[in-house]
């Protein structure tokens, strides 16, 4: 009986140093993972917001050609804030055909857009 005293006696609650070690190197882990992917987020939005501007400048492009006579729409090239484009007329019967190529910057490398559109012209009487 004396030997399950003394078993009984030393039995503690708590964890070891080993285990808190362990807990610590897995908690490690998961926030780098966290980091990490935290930063690939961030980079997706910057690169997001830029095709963002190179659609809302092909959007004015198109508002603007659509606003004047399609006989003096013609092609051309421009560049507002980081997105330079540049746009090909291409008459049909009854309509300009309009084509804007886009180019823009991300983290990635220079990325492009094109966007198409169909400005109908008014029959001549």
């Amino acid at each position: 009986m004396r030997q399950s005293e003394a078993l009984s006696t030393r039995t503690r609650t708590g964890f070891t140093v080993v285990e808190v070690m362990i807990a610590m190197l897995v908690l490690s882990i998961g926030v780098l993972a966290m980091m990490g992917t935290a930063t690939m987020v961030q980079r997706q939005m910057g690169s997001a917001q830029q095709q963002s501007l190179a659609a809302f400048a092909a959007q004015a492009r198109f508002e603007q050609l659509r606003s004047v006579n399609c006989q003096t729409i013609a092609s051309g090239s421009a560049t507002t804030r980081t997105v330079a484009e540049t746009w090909v007329k291409k008459d049909t019967a009854r309509a300009v055909i309009v084509t804007d190529t886009v180019t823009y910057t991300t983290h990635y490398g220079q990325r492009f857009q094109v966007y198409r559109t169909i400005v109908p012209c008014p029959a001549n009487t």
